[in-house]
């Protein structure tokens, strides 16, 4: 009954911090990064504000490691989402086929056909983050590094408690055929997209 109430406790002062943290976000939502940021990020066109919550640390009483990853995730799709925005943008300068956009939409949101898939991924770790803490993750693809059928993300993991980088990432992503289980190419739309994104200077924005 005493592990009993202590893991009911625990639980408790768990969700307590969550939304601590979740009022914070919102409070918070706006906030532009710093001059230092923007410099440490710089050439990374997507970039997301992330709350450091309570149940991130572990035993030795800072992030673990492998949260690190769940925060490069969340800029991957935070790039996915800023994808579909541009190739709604594109649709204003352009003329684009229904069958394009459909092809834009079901790669980065549908995966029913053909659609990103991680093959790998790592990190390096600069210095640790504790509670209470922001970060910003912030991703990026050199254009250089886009195959036919697979590129490079590149993700930096921004600390406003340090005001430095916390951490350094790498993904390898496949575009892959969900029907046949084999890599397919990346579709026209995508390419252009990432593009799109990559060279115009006014896309280095933070997404809310």
């Amino acid at each position: 009954l005493k592990l009993r109430s202590m893991m009911l406790n625990l639980r408790a002062s768990s969700a307590l911090y969550r939304a601590h943290a979740s009022v914070c976000a919102r409070a918070h939502s706006t906030l532009i990064a710093s001059a230092a940021a923007q410099a440490a990020l710089k050439g990374y066109p997507v970039r997301e504000e992330l709350v450091v919550q309570w149940d991130d640390m572990d035993a030795f009483q800072h992030v673990n490691n492998v949260t690190y990853f769940r925060y490069m995730e969340s800029s991957r799709i935070a790039y996915f989402r800023a994808l579909w925005q541009t190739i709604c943008n594109m649709r204003k300068t352009r003329q684009l086929t229904h069958e394009e956009v459909e092809t834009g939409r079901l790669f980065l949101h549908g995966a029913t056909a053909i659609g990103p898939i991680l093959a790998s991924t790592s990190c390096k770790y600069k210095r640790p983050l504790t509670y209470p803490d922001r970060v910003i993750a912030a991703a990026h693809i050199p254009l250089d590094s886009i195959g036919s059928d697979r590129l490079l993300s590149y993700m930096k993991i921004y600390s406003e408690r340090a005001g430095a980088i916390a951490a350094e990432g790498e993904a390898k992503m496949v575009s892959y055929d969900y029907r046949t289980g084999r890599p397919a190419p990346i579709p026209a739309i995508i390419r252009e997209a990432i593009i799109a994104l990559e060279t115009n200077p006014d896309a280095e924005a933070r997404l809310e």
